[in-house]
């Protein structure tokens, strides 16, 4: 992770020093995707929990590229995550969670191939996506659901921060369009995600994560 961020500010400080390039442009555009969470009710790799727990998601993004490479801006969306601890051999818990996540995030891309106005040739690149920001989130948790002593709801609205990190690939439809498809995983600082916390245990905050296909449309300079 820190070999990432010291390629991003590499990337920024170079686009900086090209300010008056012809090469950067706006982009503009949204997204639609699965969000599933990694917790204290979802806590094993099972491919058909995970295919069962999926929930939505989407958004929409705004960013500045500083060349045909990198890029910076912000995005915000909303989802939904979901557990539930039949589907992951904890039967005598019986712990079903769900909540809805909101964030608002600054991002930062870098591609590994150019790609822009004066590189319509480059039909598709491969690119990494970091992103760090706010997030409110607001748990749901049945009411007549027994729970052990050290076990403490948390059935309100709450606020946390989320960590981002993400690969994908992108393809041009079009002179100003492009469509990309990305798995973004995030972490946060809470263990509460998914309504309960488990006093005494070992502390390991919740995550959550996605497969995101991602549409945006490029305004490009005269």
């Amino acid at each position: 992770m820190k070999f990432i961020l010291a390629l991003v500010m590499g990337v920024f400080v170079t686009q900086l020093a090209q300010a008056q390039s012809p090469l950067k442009y706006l982009e503009i555009g949204g997204y639609v995707g699965s969000m599933n969470y990694k917790g204290d009710v979802s806590s094993t790799g099972n491919f058909n929990a995970l295919l069962k727990e999926v929930r939505a998601q989407g958004g929409i993004h705004i960013k500045y590229h500083f060349g045909p490479i990198f890029s910076m801006g912000a995005e915000a969306g909303v989802g939904q995550i979901y557990g539930h601890d039949y589907n992951h051999g904890n039967v005598d818990r019986g712990f079903e969670i769900s909540s809805v996540l909101f964030q608002v995030n600054a991002i930062s891309e870098i591609n590994f191939r150019k790609f822009g106005k004066y590189y319509q040739k480059t039909t598709n690149t491969p690119y990494i996506r970091l992103g760090v920001g706010a997030l409110s989130y607001s748990p749901s948790f049945p009411e007549n659901t027994a729970v052990a002593s050290n076990v403490e709801i948390y059935p309100n609205s709450y606020f946390g921060v989320n960590y981002s990190f993400g690969f994908g690939w992108k393809w041009r439809v079009g002179m100003n369009s492009s469509l990309g498809v990305d798995l973004t995983y995030h972490f946060t600082n809470v263990d509460n995600l998914d309504g309960f916390e488990i006093v005494d245990d070992i502390p390991g905050n919740d995550r959550y994560f996605g497969l995101r296909l991602v549409y945006g449309y490029m305004i490009f300079k005269k």
